[in-house]
Order: structure tokens, then C-alpha cells, then sequence
């Protein structure tokens, strides 16, 4: 089974990788006024920019997947960096879910664990079809 995105959101946090950087570029291309920024140098909103555009690229790096899910294996290929990867069930010590909270209300994260270390994780927040997904996770693993 393939993996389907919420379109709308995906597309969100693609736009907000991108924002930060246009903002940090576009802070040093128009005249500085800094009366109207409230007396902070330039530089302070670029580092704040830089800070933001790293934090949502990793998110975007380490959640938004391409999944090909089949009773042995995931197949996975990140939407950004295009990097695959197989996960095989039988390699995995099992899942762990639990709830996370942003804008939008309550999603369910699924982490996929190896030697007590995170292998892949899964929101509800990316994937329509998160529960047929949480499903064969359910079958094939034993939740931590």
C-alpha cells in the first residue's frame, strides 16, 4: 500500500521551509529602517530566520515520506532529499505512538524503533491514510 499525503498540509510546510529564507534574503535586499523594526539590528532576524528554516527542514527531512508499505517491509522515499530506504519488520524492536499538538488540533506520531533508536517516524498530520498504515504497523509490530 502507498502512502497518501494531506495535500494541504504538505504543501504548508513546504511553503514554510521556504518562507524563512526568503525572508532573511529579502531583509537585506530592501532599505533598512530601524525605527520601524523596533531598534534591532538586521542580523538578529536573519539568525532568527536561519533558526526557523533549519528547524522546518528537519522536520520536513525526518516526517514527510513517500511510504510503500507491505506485510514484510516499508519502503521509504523522502519528498525532499529523494533518499530511500527498506525497513524490514523483522529488524525492528516495534513501535511507539503517541500524541502530539500544533495549530490544527491533536495527531497521532508513530516512531519505529531499532536498538532503542528512532528509524522512521509516521504522523497523522502528513498521511490520509494514517489508520490503514497504523494498521499494519499494529499486525506486523508490538508497541514499547
Amino acid at each position: 500500500m502507498k502512502s497518501k499525503f494531506k495535500l494541504f498540509w504538505v504543501g504548508l510546510s513546504l511553503a514554510i521551509i521556504v518562507f524563512p529564507a526568503v525572508l532573511a534574503v529579502g531583509i537585506f535586499i530592501k532599505p533598512y529602517n530601524r525605527h520601524l523594526n523596533g531598534d534591532l539590528p538586521k542580523e538578529f532576524y536573519l539568525v532568527w530566520m536561519i533558526i526557523a528554516f533549519v528547524f522546518m527542514l528537519y522536520l520536513a527531512l525526518t516526517r514527510i515520506n513517500i511510504l510503500h508499505v507491505d506485510p514484510k517491509v516499508i519502503k521509504t522515499t523522502n519528498l525532499i532529499s529523494r533518499k530511500k530506504q527498506e525497513i524490514y519488520f523483522s529488524s525492528l524492536d516495534g513501535y511507539k505512538s503517541k500524541m502530539e499538538w500544533s495549530h490544527s488540533g491533536s495527531h497521532e506520531l508513530i516512531t519505529l524503533k531499532k536498538d532503542n533508536k528512532s528509524v522512521l517516524k509516521i504522523s497523522s498530520f502528513y498521511y490520509s491514510n494514517f489508520n490503514e498504515i497504523k494498521k499494519i504497523l499494529e499486525d506486523e509490530l508490538k508497541e514499547i
